[in-house]
């Protein structure tokens, strides 16, 4: 019997951009169509497995805090959904920053290729079928070194690192991955013996488990370090996860004989967004370089991949704003592909204005060869 498509929700306040959407969605998943941010929770609490949502950026934060209302939720089903939130001209940086807070699992600024949107789309099925390797044990006979046990999966990490690189670059999507140590790990040992310490690291690794999204991956590497990869995630976006473990740990604390412990970590941030693919090796040299920075800088530091002045993929905001401003220098080596990402805008001017680029739109054709 032939497989029956999964189940989407997709959420858009244009009309235009609903029925495009719907062309392209439309053989490949169980389509549903909702109005609002509330009909769109009544329909998921209705549903009997779990689906997407793709959804505007400003109706998941904005409407009865439809985002968070869903990562918050108590069933396992509907606090794992994944939510790709499309990104508009309007839409500014404050608002995605609130939207990662809030948990979205990836954003597609628009105007945006088939091929891209369904790449996306691809990504976030493969990490539903896995997000339960991030699944803590939830038996509460577990010894206190359990979850660090579970958490001490490098070759799991390792793999999972080679396939995001490789989705990464091959869909130019963003990935960050994070290397974190324990300041106090140091002073920990010397007053505290082992069966304390290993009380110590597994309420640290819970908070951090509790803390990253769903489709994030933390693993332990032994003395006081963990690893965080964050798939469709910048530089910046992984600063802003970091600055929210930060808050969690002032507001959950870490308790050990009725004393409440200072927790500040140093640590580094890789950002792969260039065209070449990097190692698994390249990104552990880089991390342990970035790391031993923030060390030798006194300690509760993140050293970050601008500061190291790694690239990024602009976005078409930004390259239009840096014609605004006049500062193109960095945009040439990005044209071919943002000029890429507008073809579907520019096929769809000629369409509907008639403003003649039916050649220019031939010839890009057959320069990209799409």
């Amino acid at each position: 019997m032939p497989q029956s498509k999964p189940p989407l929700l997709l959420l858009c306040k244009s009309a235009i951009t609903t029925s495009s959407l719907e062309k392209i969605l439309s053989p490949l998943f169980q389509l549903n169509i909702v109005q609002d941010a509330e009909s769109t929770w009544k329909k998921i609490t209705q549903m009997d497995e779990i689906c997407i949502l793709v959804s505007d950026l400003s109706i998941a934060i904005d409407q009865y805090g439809l985002m968070e209302r869903l990562r918050k939720a108590q069933d396992e089903m509907i606090s794992a959904i994944p939510v790709l939130l499309l990104v508009g001209a309007e839409d500014d940086e404050s608002q995605r920053e609130k939207a990662f807070h809030d948990g979205a699992s990836d954003f597609i600024t628009m105007p945006f290729s088939s091929s891209e949107l369904l790449s996306r789309l691809e990504l976030q099925g493969r990490r539903l079928k896995k997000h339960t390797l991030n699944q803590l044990p939830s038996d509460n006979n577990n010894s206190p070194a359990d979850l660090l046990l579970n958490l001490t999966q490098q070759k799991c990490f390792d793999d999972r690192l080679i396939q995001e690189l490789s989705f990464a670059v091959r869909h130019k999507v963003n990935l960050s991955v994070v290397k974190l140590k324990l300041d106090q790990f140091d002073i920990i040992t010397k007053h505290f013996e082992q069966p304390i310490v290993s009380k110590i690291l597994n309420r640290v690794a819970e908070i951090l488990q509790k803390t990253i999204r769903r489709e994030d991956m933390l693993c332990y590497q032994g003395k006081a370090e963990f690893m965080i990869l964050l798939p469709a995630t910048n530089s910046l976006g992984a600063m802003t996860g970091l600055h929210r473990l930060k808050t969690s740990f002032e507001r959950e604390k870490v308790k050990v004989l009725d004393r409440t412990l200072p927790i500040s970590f140093s640590g580094g941030i890789f950002s792969n967004l260039s065209n070449k693919e990097a190692s698994v090796e390249d990104v552990y040299s880089q991390l342990d370089h970035k790391l031993n920075k923030a060390i030798e800088s006194g300690g509760n530091n993140i050293v970050s991949a601008k500061q190291t002045q790694d690239t990024e993929f602009l976005t078409i905001d930004q390259a239009l704003k840096l014609i605004a401003s006049g500062n193109t220098e960095s945009l040439k080596p990005e044209a071919a592909r943002l000029l890429q990402k507008i073809m579907p805008l520019l096929q769809f001017a000629d369409q509907n204005l008639s403003i003649d680029l039916e050649e220019t739109n031939q010839y890009l054709k057959i320069y990209f060869d799409v």
